[in-house]
């Protein structure tokens, strides 16, 4: 079965439940879901809450570790596409000041 990448995975393992306030899920894995399900699932592990929006891009396997760093860029288009992703995400959220 297909896993997410091992350097993703590790940092989720990694992650301090103490220090991070929501996950939002990222990919570039295109139609391949699973790493988008493998966040949730070590978010919900480690008692972080995850957002339920997320944001799949499709690479075509441009830049893909496994396959040569090369040509891993980004369309105008899906730059776009993440800066509304993050708008409408920031507008949603809630701030606060740590004390």
């Amino acid at each position: 079965m297909w896993d997410m990448d091992k350097t993703l995975k590790q940092y989720m393992e990694d992650l301090n439940p103490q220090m991070i306030g929501k996950i939002v899920g990222f990919s570039t894995t295109g139609a391949m879901d699973v790493t988008l399900k493998r966040i949730r699932e070590y978010g919900e592990k480690k008692e972080i809450p995850v957002s339920d929006g997320q944001l799949l891009l499709v690479m075509l396997l441009k830049g893909h570790a496994g396959l040569g760093m090369e040509g891993g860029k980004l369309s105008d288009k899906q730059k776009e596409k993440i800066r509304e992703f993050i708008k409408n995400l920031t507008a949603k959220a809630r701030f606060c000041t740590i004390e």
